[in-house]
């Protein structure tokens, strides 16, 4: 306890951590541009790029261009196209280039940053395509370029970028459903924690012992330590709030009840309350998931993905396929089971707050959804509860309040979703 103390103060007492308390993701982009494009800091981005985050690029800011938020990515790296400049009154003039303005070209360097929340595979994957396609877009051949200053360097077929693109993946949370799928090679992330990024800024800054930098690069200096002392700390500190035998997915009883799956009120003054929430939940559906693919009863077996919506379920998955989904809404984790039954029905356990929801989930609507509710779930609610609830005309379910531990509640699905499996929906 001592230890956490120490860390929740030191936390405090930072004053970068301090500014990041506005908008956590986009503040670490933040920084990471600042040490990309600051030719005091760029020789330690260089070095951050290649060792930590795995990019064999060499960062030259005359060839390319750091950025965040640009097409929606954290951060990214792209090639740097000069631009022409065009007299769009005069045609006949000549093109010259401009060495003071430049758009982004092909994208080489994508960092997705989880501070904040829990990859997933999809959502990655999504990324990748997002790159290729817009590579397709900006490909060029810097001899061929157009003139046109609306469309300048657009060509639908061109040349690649000049290295193919890289992608890392940057997150506090250690332990999440996915992980392994998302570390595989084909995946093409290369996975980076706030734990070593914090290791390599702290041991950079510890043998930077150049005295004789000017004022300005020794400040600098001292806001890149305190930075690094920043995450060091949020990391430990949240580390150490999550019980260890549930990471190690030993023992689940150091929840007495349900309700403790709720963020401890020092994580939630911190603000990180809403991901260690996302953590506990991601934990959960790793234990349902072990539990719905044992092999110790085949007949109770289960093919079970991970974060797949009911669209995608009810379009990609045989019938009998469950999707887990570890998710957050409304300032509360959300825990999510669909059973595919048929081509447009899914039975589902959803559990949220103190609310254990009894699902039967549509993707088209159709009038027999409140009779199968009643067929599908009738007997497992108590009459007091029994009343019908629904997000739009697709998606209706009985409620009940949890008791008991976490352990209780995931037997209760499994339970649940086997009883479930055995009822046809038609009369």
């Amino acid at each position: 306890m001592c230890t956490q103390n120490k860390y929740l103060q030191n936390l405090k007492d930072n004053p970068i951590f301090q500014l990041s308390l506005s908008s956590k993701e986009l503040f670490h982009s933040n920084f990471l541009c600042w040490l990309a494009n600051d030719k005091d800091t760029n020789d330690l981005f260089k070095k951050l790029l290649k060792e930590v985050f795995g990019c064999e690029l060499t960062y030259d800011p005359e060839k390319y261009v750091a950025l965040r938020e640009y097409k929606n990515f954290d951060f990214c790296i792209c090639e740097k196209i000069q631009k022409r400049n065009v007299d769009e009154n005069n045609p006949n003039t000549q093109d010259e280039f401009s060495e003071e303005t430049f758009e982004p070209g092909c994208i080489v360097f994508v960092l997705e940053n989880k501070c904040k929340s829990i990859p997933y595979k999809q959502q990655l994957e999504k990324y990748q395509e997002d790159v290729e396609n817009y590579n397709k877009i900006w490909q060029y051949e810097e001899k061929k370029l157009r003139k046109d200053t609306k469309k300048a360097y657009r060509k639908e077929d061109g040349f690649p970028p000049s290295v193919e693109p890289q992608f890392t993946l940057l997150h506090l949370v250690k332990t999440f459903a996915g992980k392994e799928d998302i570390k595989k090679p084909e995946s093409k992330w290369k996975l980076v924690s706030y734990e070593e990024y914090a290791d390599f800024l702290q041991k950079y800054i510890d043998n930077s012992q150049d005295k004789n930098n000017s004022q300005a690069k020794q400040f600098k200096k001292q806001i890149i330590e305190q930075y690094a002392r920043f995450i060091s700390c949020l990391d430990k500190y949240f580390t150490s709030k999550i019980p260890q035998d549930i990471v190690n997915n030993k023992d689940w009883s150091e929840i007495k009840d349900w309700s403790e799956i709720n963020a401890p009120k020092e994580l939630s003054d911190l603000r990180i309350g809403d991901i260690w929430q996302k953590c506990i939940a991601n934990m959960i559906v790793l234990k349902l998931k072990e539990q719905l693919t044992k092999k110790e009863n085949e007949q109770k077996k289960y093919n079970v993905v991970l974060n797949m919506s009911a669209k995608d379920l009810l379009n990609k998955e045989d019938e009998g396929t469950i999707s887990l989904i570890a998710g957050f809404t409304h300032g509360q984790a959300l825990i999510d089971v669909k059973y595919k039954k048929g081509d447009n029905l899914i039975y589902g356990i959803q559990i949220q707050g103190k609310q254990y929801r009894y699902v039967v989930e549509m993707v088209n609507e159709n009038p027999q959804i409140k009779e199968l509710l009643q067929k599908v779930w009738g007997e497992k609610i108590p009459a007091e509860y029994k009343k019908e609830c629904s997000f739009g005309n697709t998606f209706k379910y009985y409620h009940r309040d949890i008791a008991g531990t976490v352990a209780n509640v995931i037997k209760d699905i499994i339970v649940d979703i086997a009883d479930a499996k055995k009822i046809e929906p038609k009369n």
